[in-house]
């Protein structure tokens, strides 16, 4: 598997603290999941759905002006948009996506297969090791009869800090709005997500993690094929995440945009393997195989990110 490199409308409200009664559950512990029994998966709450983001080289520098034309890279892990410019920082990402259908044929109870799909500040640029975000775990694992079924659960996360996950519902097809908002006078940061279509929801305001930076260097909407601390995990099928009117802002409150704008550069990831991704067999994925990949954007807002390995 791949081998991870350690990390050293909003409401704000004054509390610390603002979320739907009952809509957090469970916390799983921070670090690499503990040694499960043979042919054992791990316990579902242990997966890190979010983590800056794996290339087979280097994180690119941030951009020094606008190219008014989409950059490309590669990730291991990553699939999606990112909005980044030398001395921008920003203040809010929002965008609408759908929980993804998965199909999990031929997905065995010892081999789970995992993504998740969310919206987040931080973790693109070199040096960048926090990453601030929130959206929607979609699993195929083992249900409580050792039966694989889809599994989905709604997250928040202060990457390096561990996950904390949801209590409420969502399910396939259910429309997701999902945001990450900083208050430059408060110094924290609010994690919204909404279902749409079951009217669940959740706000929770907490600061960065103490001794991160949390420098907001950049923007993004990302499919993930998520770890368990330690290594990049086998990516479920999703067949398609689709993401639609993504919204970006500085800090300053007057540049906002799409992920492609005059304000900042634009790059477009490709979900790659780097040689130890893992497929639902267990097998190696060639090196450069492709396993996710993302559409053009369309009014420099909506995407859809396919899973592709093999093609």
């Amino acid at each position: 598997m791949r081998k991870l490199s350690r990390a050293g409308s909003i409401a704000t409200g004054a509390l610390a603290l603002a979320l739907t009664a009952g809509a957090f559950a469970f916390t799983p512990t921070a670090g690499a999941v503990p040694a499960a029994a043979s042919g054992t998966p791990p316990p579902l709450t242990s997966i890190r759905p979010g983590h800056p983001m794996e290339t087979g080289g280097s994180r690119p520098a941030a951009p020094a002006f606008a190219t008014n034309a989409i950059k490309t890279t590669t990730s291991s892990n990553w699939a999606g948009y990112v909005g980044v410019r030398s001395g921008i920082t920003f203040r809010f990402v929002s965008a609408h996506f759908y929980v993804p259908y998965l199909d999990c044929t031929g997905v065995t109870k010892s081999n789970p297969t995992y993504s998740s799909h969310w919206v987040g500040l931080d973790g693109f640029l070199a040096g960048s090791n926090t990453v601030e975000q929130t959206g929607v775990l979609a699993a195929c694992y083992p249900d409580q009869n050792n039966v694989v079924t889809p599994t989905y659960d709604a997250w928040y996360e202060k990457y390096p800090n561990p996950p904390v996950y949801s209590a409420i519902t969502v399910r396939p097809g259910d429309a997701i709005t999902a945001s990450v908002y900083f208050s430059s006078s408060k110094k924290t940061f609010t994690f919204t997500l909404a279902d749409g279509t079951s009217g669940k929801h959740f706000t929770v305001v907490g600061k960065c993690p103490v001794s991160a930076t949390c420098a907001r260097s950049s923007a993004e909407v990302i499919s993930e094929a998520p770890s368990n601390g330690t290594n990049v995990l086998p990516l479920a099928d999703y067949q398609a995440a689709s993401f639609v009117g993504a919204s970006l802002t500085d800090s300053t409150g007057t540049k906002k945009g799409g992920l492609a704008t005059k304000y900042w550069d634009d790059y477009r990831i490709s979900q790659l393997s780097d040689g130890t991704n893992l497929d639902a067999a267990g097998s190696t994925i060639p090196q450069g195989t492709r396993i996710a990949l993302p559409t053009s954007l369309v009014s420099n807002a909506t995407f859809d990110a396919y899973w592709m390995p093999g093609t």
